[in-house]
């Protein structure tokens, strides 16, 4: 999907609902949010369980995190409602990198948008965007890319 598709779908969720807030979306959108303790190296997944959309989020995630990854599941659902997590090839994970690149652009594009009604500033929107899309990648980067690097109370 075209990034300015997924801006413009995002801008007519907030337009049509009035909030910007995921839970709040996953609400008005009949999407189950569950707040679990989930693996250390798992923030959060999106399932699609006979028809019924599921949002799993780690409650070990600070607020600010836990809102995030809500928007980046609740892309998942809108984006791609009927994709599984299993990737099995080369093609699999390919088509992966690029669901979860566009999970992470709406989650981050959802969350930059002012609510307050003054027109927004399009570097100030692309400065937060990044911040936002900066601090999930360096979550995922701490998590994924150095699984060899203890945690406190760990043992080698």
């Amino acid at each position: 999907m075209i990034y300015k598709d997924i801006e413009a779908l995002v801008d007519s969720l907030v337009a049509t609902h009035k909030t910007n807030d995921p839970f709040a979306l996953c609400e008005k959108l009949d999407i189950i949010v569950l707040m679990m303790e989930l693996p250390r190296d798992v923030n959060g997944f999106y399932a699609n369980i006979l028809d019924e959309k599921i949002v799993y989020i780690n409650v070990l995630l600070d607020d600010e995190l836990q809102t995030a990854v809500c928007g980046h599941e609740l892309g998942h659902a809108i984006l791609h409602p009927e994709i599984t997590a299993t990737f099995d090839n080369a093609y699999d994970r390919r088509k992966a990198r690029q669901y979860e690149a566009e999970a992470d652009y709406f989650s981050a594009y959802l969350l930059s948008i002012d609510l307050e009604g003054r027109q927004r500033d399009e570097e100030q929107q692309t400065m937060k965007i990044r911040m936002v899309l900066q601090k999930l990648r360096r979550q995922l980067f701490q998590k994924y890319l150095h699984p060899w690097r203890l945690r406190p109370g760990e043992l080698a």
